[in-house]
């Protein structure tokens, strides 16, 4: 830092006696204090403020982390001058769990003698008083009975039965089991529940044919097309196909209580139609199809729905017959139609 320019270094009062006159202060040393004082400011991360007197003192605190030296600090309490001694320290526990570590077996002692030896046979208690054989096999003639009992079953190869035939077995079980020629896996066979028996198909097992107990007769199996024979109707899960169509009862004599038909134009304004697709558990094939909404269609020409006509999951649930719908839709035709002609001949008169 820079002095002033004086003899000895320092500023000088006019002094009234001696008329000397008092130090004449230059930019020179006073810039050099202005710069000292910035430097410190800054260097401590502030910035000059004009309006702020306190700016060294913050920058000295900021630097010197506003501690004070330990040596300048009177009245220390002893404790902090020095460890505390052994009998100082308080609330030590009674013991101490000592640290992972490991022993000579040498330096053990009261060791059990089982620790020491193998024991003897005599010494091993709760022994069993038989012993289940090792895997052996025997000749059939050194069984008693053996060969008899064979020779009154029937063979492997084609068997013949002269009575019926009897399989007793549990739920969940083959009744009547074909295999590969080797015996080495199942091909399929008769599978018997607990609601019915099942024709089972061993590689897939799918259920291609199953007899209820009800009498209902389902043929296709579960997941795809299925057909069920049953109380005096034909439920098919998946597409029908007949190449010679289909034949409805239609004739006067098979009718009884004819009446005009109450649904025309208006009622197929009435009906939603609707796209979308099946749910995957009711038809799996994902294919988009064209709509009408069951319990939609029931307010409007309710002939065309059952109510409980499809079972799915354990529940029943509406279906349609669309053949209904054809002499709904030939009534709304029969109105257009007459509607157009009266069209035509008012034309015809103007």
């Amino acid at each position: 830092m820079r002095r002033i320019d004086t003899p000895d270094g320092l500023y000088h009062d006019f002094d009234p006696q001696s008329g000397e006159a008092g130090t004449i202060v230059k930019a020179a040393p006073m810039n050099a204090i202005q710069e000292e004082i910035i430097a410190v400011i800054t260097g401590a991360g502030l910035t000059l403020d004009p309006n702020a007197n306190n700016q060294l003192w913050q920058a000295i605190q900021a630097i010197t982390g506003g501690g004070v030296a330990w040596g300048a600090i009177t009245g220390k309490p002893e404790t902090a001058t020095r460890w505390p001694t052994w009998l100082e320290v308080t609330g030590k526990p009674a013991t101490f769990t000592p640290t992972a570590h490991t022993h000579d077996w040498a330096d053990l002692i009261n060791v059990p003698v089982y620790a020491t030896r193998w024991p003897a046979w005599t010494d091993v208690t709760s022994k069993p008083a038989t012993f289940p054989p090792d895997a052996h096999t025997h000749a059939i003639a050194n069984v008693n009975g053996l060969q008899a009992a064979l020779d009154a079953k029937a063979p492997l190869n084609a068997p013949v039965f002269t009575t019926r035939a009897s399989v007793n077995t549990a739920n969940n079980q083959w009744g009547l089991c074909v295999n590969l020629a080797d015996g080495s896996a199942a091909r399929g066979g008769i599978w018997c529940e607990s609601d019915g028996i099942s024709l089972v198909n061993a590689n897939t097992w799918g259920t291609p044919f199953k007899l209820f107990n009800d009498g209902t007769v389902k043929i296709g199996g579960t997941g795809w097309s299925q057909i069920t024979l049953g109380n005096g109707s034909v439920a098919v899960t998946g597409a029908l196909t007949a190449t010679g169509g289909f034949q409805v009862g239609s004739s006067e004599h098979l009718k009884t209580d004819l009446e005009p038909l109450p649904y025309g134009l208006d009622e197929i304004d009435a009906i939603a139609v609707r796209r979308g697709r099946y749910i995957p558990e009711f038809t799996a094939d994902g294919r988009r199809r064209l709509f009408v909404i069951a319990e939609q269609l029931a307010t409007v020409v309710p002939e065309a729905v059952f109510e409980d006509g499809i079972e799915h999951d354990g529940k029943r649930y509406a279906s349609v017959e669309y053949s209904q719908l054809v002499p709904v839709l030939i009534s709304a035709v029969q109105e257009l139609s007459a509607r157009l002609r009266a069209i035509e001949k008012a034309s015809l008169i103007a």
